[in-house]
């Protein structure tokens, strides 16, 4: 009898912790499938692209267009002359429209946060899921990942007016 309760216990544990991964995944907007810097490719949901200034708004056609993966050491650039790189320095004329999407390259929450510019991003959770920031270029910045201690691990770099 002892037994039967135990493992009553344990499935209602298990499908609470399925039903929370499920909830979890809620207002997913977009999926995309993305691979790592090691080539492993992962399908996964994301959260919808925002802006602390225009939170639900259609965001502005970029003049500038970052790509970048995040992972806890670091967001490697993914296209054109930042490929390859970790954490980047992003530039833009004073005045441009710039849009830095993300891309989440493990299981591990992330965002894009400018920290002069008051931007941000909502927060991806699953590997692959994409996220983005658009903002104006006003001044020098850094973007960083606001999650944890994420930043202090090395998820930080620069943003300069050209």
């Amino acid at each position: 009898m002892a037994a039967t309760g135990f493992y009553a216990r344990v499935f209602g544990v298990v499908v609470l912790i399925m039903g929370l991964v499920v909830l979890g995944g809620a207002g997913v907007t977009s999926a995309h499938a993305a691979g790592s810097h090691e080539g492993a490719a992962e399908a996964a949901g994301g959260g919808a692209a925002t802006k602390v200034a225009d939170r639900g708004g259609s965001n502005p056609s970029p003049d500038r267009e970052y790509v970048l993966e995040a992972f806890l050491d670091g967001y490697v650039g993914l296209e054109g002359e930042i490929e390859g790189q970790t954490n980047p320095v992003l530039t833009a004329a004073a005045g441009e429209t710039v849009r830095i999407r993300i891309v989440n390259g493990e299981s591990m929450p992330h965002d894009i946060v400018m920290e002069r510019h008051g931007a941000s991003s909502e927060i991806i959770n699953r590997r692959g899921a994409e996220t983005e920031v658009t903002f104006t270029a006003e001044t020098d910045d850094y973007y960083f990942c606001s999650v944890g201690s994420h930043r202090q691990a090395g998820m930080e770099g620069r943003f300069e007016i050209e």
